[in-house]
């Protein structure tokens, strides 16, 4: 058995380089890798119901959001698909495989 390490790597484009890894990060797939509108963060999302954004500058984690334990009673995600900003970057929409989308207020996440 063969565990699968599930992440993101980040390469210069012109030198082919790898810059930075983030193995581990997820448990399942990654699904989705986005920019946020400030460039601050590099956002994942995975079929392990979890979002994460990590910082470029620090190179780390800022935030990690697993919807899966988001409080909201009777509410099942099947996997994380999709991601979006708002074009002021303040919402996330996280769009899911059994079609629900979950609304994310990025200005109250504090990072």
């Amino acid at each position: 058995y063969q565990r699968r390490v599930h992440g993101v790597n980040i390469y210069n484009i012109d030198s082919k380089r790898l810059v930075n890894s983030f193995e581990g990060i997820h448990t399942e797939q990654v699904y989705q890798v986005l920019f946020s509108p400030n460039g601050k963060y590099l956002v994942t999302v995975s079929k392990d119901l979890s979002v994460n954004f990590i910082s470029i500058e620090s190179k780390c984690i800022a935030k990690r959001i697993e919807l899966s334990t988001a409080g909201l009673p009777g509410v099942y995600f099947e996997g994380l698909v999709s991601i979006a900003f708002s074009r002021d970057g303040n919402l996330l929409a996280v769009g899911c495989f059994d079609g629900k989308i979950t609304i994310i207020d990025t200005t109250e996440l504090n990072m």
